[in-house]
């Protein structure tokens, strides 16, 4: 009966540390899962990042004696808010031509002339990705006429017959046709001389 008893009060302590090595082992094993749950929750991690989306605006075409072009990457967008960077760089045209600011957001782009230019802007942001975008300036000759030059222009052999006088001076030419003559009346400035005219045929 003795031996029993012992036996029995043996085997108890053995499924008590056994218990106990199991619930250590549980509680182990709980607390790394959660450890490692914390570790791999990764809201703001570099992997997450999305690369930013670069825009160099519309293409523009000006007139010569204009030189000059605002270069504008403010469209630019970054799914993360990180754009850290903008790099305006020529990539094709005319050796002539001055950023203001090469790393600016917006610049002006100086001393162009005739011809066809590419410019590209690279937008970065925190993690290191970038994008890349092109805008095209082209500079066209001007095709003002100059209304005082009679080079290209045919002659017309014409009698000045005045019909009448003015009233009063006026500050512009008023041209009419009658009878396959050409009445006129006012002044024509021309190479800074003011020609005043009280009216007539040609």
């Amino acid at each position: 009966m003795l031996c029993l008893i012992i036996y029995s009060l043996k085997k108890f302590i053995i499924m008590k540390r056994i218990l106990k090595s199991a619930a250590f082992v549980l509680l182990a094993a709980v607390l790394f899962y959660v450890s490692c749950k914390k570790e791999y929750s990764c809201e703001n991690c570099i992997g997450n990042n999305k690369p930013p989306v670069a825009h160099a605006g519309k293409d523009t075409t000006i007139i010569l004696p204009a030189d000059s072009v605002m270069l504008d990457g403010s469209a630019s967008t970054d799914p993360d808010n990180n754009i850290t960077g903008y790099a305006w760089t020529k990539i094709s045209g005319p050796s002539s031509f001055n950023i203001s600011n090469s790393n600016a957001v917006q610049t002006q782009v100086t001393n162009l002339v005739l011809g066809t230019y590419q410019f590209e802007l690279k937008v970065t942001d925190a993690g290191g990705l970038f994008s890349k975008d092109t805008m095209r300036i082209t500079l066209n000759a001007s095709t003002t006429i100059n209304n005082c030059d009679i080079s290209n222009r045919p002659l017309i052999t014409a009698q000045l017959i005045p019909i009448g006088t003015l009233s009063q001076a006026r500050a512009g030419m008023t041209v009419a046709l009658a009878n396959n003559k050409i009445v006129f009346a006012g002044r024509r400035i021309c190479n800074g001389f003011s020609n005043f005219f009280a009216g007539g045929y040609f």
